[in-house]
């Protein structure tokens, strides 16, 4: 039994040994990383939630993660927060990933999650298919789109679904915003399917009054 944990201890300390990684003149750090941040008080935890990428929390160790750029590693400095750069996570988050043989659509290495220019394009799909159920409002420009010019970034759009055939009906305002990260692709999704079900729920009852496909949705709208 001594012999079997002895194996079992060594075994895990060239795995850790193995999965160490370091940083080098050679590999040196993108400037996206990703760093454990420690906390003395839920004080100072409030401070990293407020200003800072926060993507992890552990109460137990009282330490976070974020991401960071060199501006926000700055920042820390000045705040007076100390850390270290957990290198394995901020090789994976620096990884460019590629997409699967016969991908044809959807996020390289996530086929199920469409790209920007594909919800877009999603988007004035179903405001011409929905002409009487949806709007799409230009509110302004994204932050790189300002500051490029142009030539890069996007337009940031509101998805208005409200059934217009009867605007004299009072209604409730429901706001649902996603996406305010790159890596938000859940919420992002599921908002999405949420619009779908509202859309073609409402726009078969439209079609067929009192049909059994009545639901929230339609009373939404």
């Amino acid at each position: 039994m001594r012999l079997l944990y002895l194996i079992i201890a060594i075994a895990l300390v060239f795995s850790l040994l193995a999965g160490s990684q370091t940083a080098t003149a050679n590999n040196p750090l993108p400037e996206t990383q990703v760093l454990i941040v420690s906390f003395e008080n839920r004080d100072r935890l409030q401070i990293l939630a407020d200003h800072y990428d926060v993507v992890e929390v552990d109460h137990d160790t009282q330490t976070v993660k974020i991401f960071s750029s060199p501006t926000s590693r700055e920042a820390l400095t000045l705040d007076g927060f100390t850390w270290t750069v957990d290198i394995p996570y901020t090789r994976e988050i620096n990884t460019i990933r590629e997409k699967f043989p016969n991908q044809t659509s959807g996020m390289p290495g996530y086929p199920c999650f469409r790209t920007v220019d594909e919800m877009f394009a999603r988007a004035a799909e179903l405001a011409s298919q929905y002409p009487n159920l949806v709007e799409i409002i230009d509110i302004g420009d994204s932050w790189q789109k300002i500051n490029s010019g142009g030539t890069a970034g996007y337009d940031i759009e509101v998805f208005l679904i409200t059934n217009k055939s009867n605007p004299e009906t009072p209604k409730s305002d429901t706001f649902y915003m996603s996406n305010i990260h790159a890596r938000g692709g859940l919420r992002r999704k599921l908002i999405c399917a949420w619009r779908n079900i509202c859309l073609k729920t409402t726009a078969l009852t439209l079609i067929l009054p009192g049909c059994s496909t009545t639901t929230v949705c339609t009373w939404f709208l």
